[in-house]
């Protein structure tokens, strides 16, 4: 049964014309200038603190108002308000979880993208930073153990706004600190009353289940449902890494009868394609001599068009940059190469010219690229240009665009593809896109493994891709097995080389694992993938659906247990990723007679059967998988 406790909190803080702020147990009578507002409560006997740092007066009967929900014995929901008769000032506002230092040995968040990913906190730091937003990563952290069991899992209901995560330990203490604090950058914003609600899970279960759950306890208080096309999960190629944005026709049709003759469905035209790379979003004149032939050779083909599209880069070498550089960001006194996405012209540009390149070149989708929060982008910065700013937070008029480029697209062609990166992918951007991938991971599948498990953890109802996938021809064919069974198995795959390079032997690889994504695509589309391994690369993974488990493993041996779950051991197929050419494991939670079958490298069924019981629910495998093959039990009884 749900449980209520309610509590208010008076006003503290000091007056300070440097900003200082200082918690008192007692109300302060606040003046002009610089104020804070805080308080504690408890939410599952967890200590919870909220502070509001305000330029401004602070009215003397002020206090937050708090009520604590709890959903279950180990979650619970704190919602936290605050109202007054005027417009508030809000320099930050923070809400932060007080969790013991016990089995706690690392850190989580969405993106983990600082460096594209390469810093992944796998230990505890004494205190850190990182920027949060609703276009670059998630309001949402979490404390795991060594074995990435949840040790605390905190997230806020609304995920728009500017702001960061804050973790820290208490130096020789017992205790870790998760904050989110939620800003604008280098200015106050502006609003007549907070209510925030809290969402705490610390419940001893996996991270990617407890983060499944926030996802679906966030759709669930939004009424979010998701429509996600049957092409969203056919295979893709892309132009980018082969090319670098130099194309030419000769490239495109060379590499469109590749994809039709290998087992693509769709193929994405990347940057390089315009006239000027952002402003005009015009062909190349000099390159394509009819772009709309263009892409209509690439339809007849049997493939999906899909177009590259950055909003908010203008350059100044574009026909429209005298019309659009009022609307640029400034900093510091200076214009960038960027358009402003506070600015409500800018996002109707974005939705408007979206629309435009659906309708002119009867695309099948685009893939909108440089939404995040980097420089190059939509960085959390204030723009200080004349223009109108109709949002406080850089990532509440980047949603706006967000939101019209997809309803203009979705006017054209309902079930077009929208492509978006882990960087700006999130749960609060799902409903504008419906395929989310992984960030720029060429060649190397491992990182790539890691992006996409996170992203399926919360990417529910939406499509995950993984990054285009690029490898040097003198690859080893086992390391090239090794990363079609990443992007086949951990996502929809994405793929980015010149086929012309590449040796037969890769090309049989693609060939024949698109074939065996094809086959499997209904059961991998509506698959649960769960990471079994610890490692930071997810290094086995269970995936199940339909009655079936596939799990690959790319550790150095395979795990001496592989836990199956009951329901989905009617057919069970075990990827050798490993550095030996055999699999040697317990697999447990299984009954009944399997016929064993073993594939080479090449997916092809080698000779020899055998069958196999189980016994106390157990089976015991010992048998040689070529690297780079698969081993599959049939039960037959």
């Amino acid at each position: 049964m749900n449980q209520t406790d309610r509590r208010s909190f008076l006003k503290t803080g000091i007056t300070s014309t440097v900003g200082l702020t200082l918690a008192v147990n007692k109300p302060h009578i606040s003046h002009a200038g610089v104020n804070s507002l805080s308080g504690t409560f408890d939410i599952l006997g967890l200590e919870g603190k909220v502070n509001m740092s305000l330029t401004g007066e602070i009215p003397d009967d002020s206090s937050f108002i708090v009520s604590v929900t709890q959903l279950s014995a180990g979650k619970a929901l704190a919602r936290i308000r605050f109202k007054t008769e005027n417009k508030l000032k809000i320099n930050r506002f923070s809400v932060e979880i007080s969790i013991p230092l016990q089995d706690m040995q690392r850190i989580w968040y969405t993106q983990q993208l600082d460096g594209l990913g390469w810093h992944s906190y796998i230990g505890l730091p004494w205190g850190i930073e990182i920027p949060a937003s609703g276009h670059q990563g998630c309001l949402l952290a979490g404390a795991q153990n060594r074995y990435s069991r949840n040790r605390g899992l905190v997230g806020l209901k609304n995920q728009d706004g500017d702001g960061s995560l804050g973790f820290r330990t208490s130096y020789g203490g017992y205790n870790a600190f998760i904050t989110i604090n939620r800003f604008a950058e280098d200015r106050p914003y502006t609003t007549g009353e907070i209510d925030e609600t809290l969402y705490l899970d610390i419940e001893d279960i996996p991270w990617y289940k407890a983060v499944s759950e926030f996802t679906e306890w966030y759709d669930r208080v939004w009424d979010l449902s998701y429509d996600t096309p049957d092409v969203c999960y056919e295979p893709v190629w892309n132009t980018w890494y082969p090319s670098l944005g130099k194309l030419s026709e000769e490239f495109i049709e060379r590499n469109v009868a590749a994809c039709k003759d290998l087992g693509f469905k769709s193929f994405i035209i990347d940057d390089g394609w315009t006239k000027v790379r952002g402003g005009d979003w015009v062909p190349n004149t000099d390159i394509f001599s009819d772009f709309k032939a263009t892409i209509r050779k690439i339809k007849s083909n049997g493939l999906n068009a899909i177009l590259y599209y950055r909003p908010f880069h203008l350059s100044k070498e574009s026909e429209s940059f005298r019309v659009w550089e009022r609307y640029r960001t400034v900093v510091n006194g200076q214009a960038t190469d960027n358009l402003c996405p506070r600015c409500s012209e800018v996002q109707k540009r974005a939705g408007q010219i979206a629309g435009d390149l659906m309708r002119t070149y009867g695309l099948d989708g685009l893939k909108i690229d440089f939404l995040d929060a980097s420089p190059a982008s939509a960085p959390l910065v204030n723009c200080e240009a004349d223009h109108d700013h109709n949002h406080d937070f850089v990532s509440t008029g980047v949603q706006e665009a967000m939101r019209l480029m997809a309803e203009e697209v979705r006017k054209v062609k309902h079930d077009a593809i929208i492509e978006y990166r882990i960087n700006y992918s999130n749960i609060a951007t799902r409903r504008f896109a419906n395929c989310h991938r992984g960030q720029d991971t060429p060649s190397d599948p491992d990182l790539g493994r890691r992006h996409l498990t996170i992203i399926r953890s919360w990417c529910k109802g939406v499509a995950t891709h993984s990054d285009p996938s690029f490898w040097s021809p003198t690859m080893s064919d086992e390391n090239v097995a090794r990363y079609m069974a990443t992007i086949m198995l951990y996502a929809v795959p994405t793929m980015s080389i010149n086929f012309s390079d590449l040796p037969k032997s890769h090309l049989n690889l693609i060939r024949n694992w698109l074939k065996f994504y094809h086959e499997h695509k209904h059961i991998l589309r509506a698959a649960q993938l769960e990471p079994i391994s610890d490692d930071p690369h997810y290094s086995a993974a269970r995936i199940t659906s339909a009655e079936q488990t596939i799990v690959p493993v790319f550790l150095k041996y395979w795990p001496s247990v592989t836990p199956i779950t009951a329901d989905f051991c009617k057919k069970i197929t075990l990827f050798n990723g490993t550095s030996i050419p055999r699999i040697i494991t317990r697999i447990e939670n299984v009954e009944g007679t399997f016929r064993l079958r073993t594939t080479d490298i090449m997916l092809r069924e080698m000779e020899g059967k055998s069958e196999i019981k189980s016994r106390d629910s157990v089976i015991d495998i010992d048998h040689h998988v070529p690297i780079g093959g698969i081993l599959i039990l049939n039960r037959i009884g």
